[in-house]
């Protein structure tokens, strides 16, 4: 009898241990919508990257919200760009996964930290300001569109083009920015490579090494007429030994993206070889294709070469290094180009026969930027960086204030 009870005593313990726990599970669906209100209220610091869709308010249990919310979750985890949430303050809420390959950062990294932790100095105020912008805006269909330069965790700064949607509860009492964000290379190509040289034509070739589109001037070099290449692979003119050279290039352009020159030799019309110095351009940012640059190699020259361009940049106004901000830069180019409509329409004038002093150019007040919080407006422009007029007056003084502190 002793035995029977012992057993009835440890059989019911356990039927309590097992009602405590599918009761706790019933009670924990009763009160989602309770505790995610909770994390929703805690601090930026808190990690939410575990449930980066609770930041959308989705406090449905039925199924079909159940399989959308895993579909969701199943997107942010492969997609290649960089999903983050970020709030009207700046702090992120939230990153995807790859943000170590976009960014070199792991999630945890970023959660809870300012974006202007890790955005260019330069950059900060435009991007805050069109945060602000954004969320004085109830519109949640209007497209936010940031584009700057953003600090990889090794491998220094890089473009960044983040577009995306305010998001607002259903109470509209919380906002936040939910971004989609992707790397924005620009062009790095030399002034002297890109010049039109009477001796050489350039080509549009597909990854593989194919012809789409060849200038009139290759028959100059090679005797093959343009639409006779045209659809041929390049493989096909190049000599056993250039052909790997050819192929080690096109590889290193699609996984690099950066403009490379070999020197080689490609079959003429006339049966024999004729060296060439080919330089391949990234054609687009995937890229999709490939831009060739052919001259033809004079007597005297060395041994071939393998060499990428670097200098000079013939877009020093988007180098990642720049002290100044694309905002500002577009503003200079494009009173630049004011100034020199006014010269052309002063030639073009037709009272050439009474010569005109020429007069200073005058700058409206709202004609001048600057450079630093980009401001149109201020009472006076002060001495910058780079020349006069160029910051506002308060920046202008804190900028002279930290010269004169260290000169001392």
């Amino acid at each position: 009898m002793s035995k029977i009870k012992n057993s009835m005593v440890a059989l019911n313990i356990t039927i309590r241990k097992y009602r405590t726990k599918y009761d706790t599970e019933d009670s924990i669906e009763e009160t989602i919508g309770v505790v995610d209100e909770h994390f929703r209220d805690l601090p930026p610091s808190t990690n939410l990257n575990k449930d980066p869709l609770g930041l959308l308010g989705n406090t449905s249990t039925d199924s079909g919200t159940q399989r959308r919310k895993e579909w969701n979750q199943l997107v942010l985890d492969q997609t290649s760009d960089f999903i983050h949430v970020v709030s009207l303050k700046g702090v992120f809420l939230y990153a995807s996964s790859s943000s170590y390959v976009q960014l070199e950062y792991e999630p945890h990294e970023l959660i809870g930290k300012s974006l202007t932790s890790f955005c260019h100095p330069s950059d900060i105020i435009p991007v805050m300001r069109e945060i602000k912008e954004a969320a004085h805006n109830s519109n949640t269909d209007r497209t936010v569109n940031l584009i700057f330069r953003i600090r990889k965790k090794h491998t220094g700064y890089m473009w960044i083009d983040c577009k995306g949607r305010l998001h607002m509860d259903q109470n509209r009492a919380r906002k936040c920015l939910i971004l989609c964000g992707r790397e924005y290379p620009v062009y790095n190509l030399s002034s002297d490579q890109v010049n039109l040289y009477p001796e050489e034509y350039w080509a549009k070739l597909s990854l593989a090494g194919l012809f789409l589109c060849v200038t009139e001037r290759c028959q100059d070099i090679v005797g093959f007429s343009a639409e006779s290449l045209k659809h041929e692979s390049i493989f096909q003119y190049a000599e056993s030994e250039s052909i790997t050279k050819i192929a080690g290039v096109l590889r290193v352009i699609e996984e690099t993206r950066k403009p490379t020159t070999i020197e080689h030799t490609l079959l003429s019309s006339k049966g024999s070889y004729v060296p060439v110095s080919s330089t391949f351009y990234p054609g687009d940012q995937s890229p999709s294709f490939i831009l060739l640059q052919v001259k033809p190699i004079k007597e005297g020259n060395e041994e071939p070469l393998i060499y990428q361009i670097e200098e000079p940049n013939m877009f020093p106004e988007l180098d990642v290094t720049r002290s100044t901000n694309w905002q500002y830069e577009l503003h200079q180019l494009e009173q630049t180009n004011e100034e020199l409509k006014e010269q052309i329409e002063r030639y073009e004038s037709s009272n050439k026969s009474k010569p005109r002093k020429r007069s200073k150019t005058k700058h409206k007040q709202g004609d001048l930027m600057c450079a630093i919080c980009q401001t149109r407006d201020s009472p006076e422009w002060r001495k910058g960086p780079n020349g006069p007029k160029e910051l506002c007056n308060a920046c202008g003084l804190r900028f002279a204030k930290h010269e004169k502190h260290n000169k001392q």
